[in-house]
């Protein structure tokens, strides 16, 4: 168990980071285009509809597949996806095709990534989803802020997509070992795991009210995540004139929200908390929105950060 644990766990690692340098080198395309702002909306148009279109199918061909056998075939798919962006992913309408089609195979992948968690760890599902939850973040933090740039100034889009390629290839090895090992080391008393069809997806959010919550929970993040990852260096440029340092420090409490998060969520939420925390989630979520909305132009940073020298991002009047 332990093995196929750490198989699981590699399989992530190297999904997270390669998935991230993929996505960050997408934005590098879609942004250097002529009209930079549409491109980069087109991009998170594609994925986000292709996402709502593909989920739910995508959900129930996991489930008949099982988590293992889902898992491999999604990392292939993406593997695939990727290749395809390395040869043609030269412009930025190719590119917004690319993240539709990425974002599709994807449902496949995800469901199947989330559903191993019952497989390997379901007596510490706290624990395991709150690991997941910090490799994700580390995931995005050396795909997007340390490869993604570096290999782009070494090679351009085409090393940084073909870091990305290497990358998720070694997910989709660890991912396929894993699969052989869950099929051979199954129950055959058991008959294998539960399938299910499309109808019997679409009916667990009928009769369970914490999918239905789940749900609305992460179509509100995924969203909200997008929109901060495109606008949140804009505003600081422009809006707030701050140099590197001053965007460091306007992390830091996100940062430190997160880690309390995780820490509150592997030790001391419990399933019969997880409808409040969702919903309390949500709330969370939407003020904080509303507060980001309400900044406007002209907003003077507060006391230490304003001690940053703006240097050269400091906007001409």
């Amino acid at each position: 168990m332990r093995s196929d644990l750490a198989l699981y766990l590699g399989a992530r690692a190297f999904g997270q980071v390669g998935h991230n340098l993929f996505i960050a080198t997408l934005f590098f395309i879609a942004g250097t285009g002529d009209h930079a702002a549409v491109g980069l909306g087109s991009v998170m148009a594609a994925t986000t509809i292709s996402a709502m279109v593909f989920g739910i199918p995508g959900g129930a061909m996991a489930d008949r597949l099982g988590p293992g056998r889902g898992f491999a075939l999604g990392s292939s798919l993406r593997v695939l996806a990727i290749g395809f962006a390395l040869v043609w992913a030269t412009s930025p309408a190719a590119v917004v095709v690319i993240g539709f089609a990425y974002a599709a195979v994807s449902q496949i992948h995800n469901p199947s990534e989330m559903a191993l968690v019952k497989v390997l760890g379901d007596r510490t599902a706290g624990r395991m989803h709150s690991l997941l939850v910090a490799m994700q973040y580390g995931g995005q933090a050396l795909g997007f802020l340390v490869l993604a740039p570096s290999l782009y100034f070494l090679g351009g889009t085409e090393a940084a997509l073909a870091g990305a390629l290497l990358i998720v290839g070694g997910q989709l090895i660890l991912s396929n070992v894993l699969a052989v090992r869950l099929r051979r080391d199954a129950d055959p008393a058991s008959g294998g795991c539960q399938r299910s069809g499309f109808r019997e997806t679409l009916s667990v959010f009928a009769r369970s009210e914490p999918a239905r919550d789940a749900l609305a929970v992460q179509a509100l993040k995924s969203l909200v995540a997008q929109v901060i990852l495109v606008a949140f260096p804009l505003y600081v440029e422009h809006d707030l004139s701050l140099g590197a340092q001053g965007a460091a420090v306007l992390l830091v409490p996100g940062i430190a929200g997160a880690a309390v998060g995780l820490l509150w969520a592997a030790t001391g939420l419990t399933l019969d908390g997880t409808v409040r925390a969702m919903r309390l989630s949500i709330l969370g979520m939407a003020v904080a929105v509303f507060a980001l909305a309400a900044l406007d132009y002209g907003v003077n940073p507060p006391s230490p950060i304003a001690r940053f020298p703006a240097g050269p991002l400091r906007r001409r009047r």
